[in-house]
Parts: structure tokens; C-alpha cells; sequence
């Protein structure tokens, strides 16, 4: 017996595509036919088995959203400190000033 998500799962691993598309040559795209997919074995291991597989599977997408979504934060994060830097910048407020320093319009006549 087969647990449906168990097979789906396996049919979207690199191992299956890869071996699914593994004879093509002449192009950029994977590509296979039907008589070849159906005619490849699986390895079928006791219910009880792909039921873990498929929670752990599970898991690990859950894992990887929640890695997606601190990525999506972080990143607005970083692109509006990027910008507060370079407005710090342009004002002159990234380091202190050197008193001894000749004013901006000196230096521009300069």
C-alpha cells in the first residue's frame, strides 16, 4: 500500500527527476516521457515509514516558511538601513566632526 502524499513527495525529489531525465541529451530543459516515469520503480517502504517521511517532509517546509518570511523581513530591514546610511551620509552625520576642519563652502572655492 501507497500513501498518495508519500508518492507525491517522491515523484518531486532531484533523485526521481534526475533519474527520470537522465538518457536526455541536446537541451537545457529536462524533459521524459510517460512510458519512461511509469515504467520507473519506487521504492515502497511499510506505511507506518511514509508516514514519517511525509511529517518530517512537513516539518521541513514549515521550517523553510518560516525561514522565507524572517528573509522577507530582514531584507526590508537591511534595504531601509541601507538608505538611512546613505542619508547619514550625504549629512555629513557618519562621523564626528573635526573642528579643525575647514567648512564644506571653503573647501568647494577650493
Amino acid at each position: 500500500m501507497i500513501r498518495s502524499e508519500f508518492l507525491f513527495y517522491r515523484v518531486l525529489s532531484d533523485g526521481f527527476i534526475d533519474k527520470a531525465t537522465e538518457t536526455q541529451t541536446g537541451t537545457h530543459y529536462p524533459a521524459t516521457s510517460d512510458r519512461k516515469v511509469l515504467s520507473m520503480e519506487i521504492a515502497l517502504p511499510p506505511l507506518n515509514e511514509q508516514e514519517i517521511m511525509i511529517r518530517r517532509i512537513k516539518k521541513a517546509f514549515e521550517k523553510l516558511s518560516e525561514i522565507e518570511k524572517k528573509y522577507e523581513i530582514a531584507k526590508i530591514l537591511v534595504d531601509k538601513l541601507s538608505r538611512s546610511i546613505l542619508a547619514k551620509a550625504f549629512r555629513g552625520e557618519l562621523v564626528e566632526q573635526d573642528q579643525k576642519d575647514e567648512p564644506a563652502e571653503v573647501l568647494l572655492k577650493k
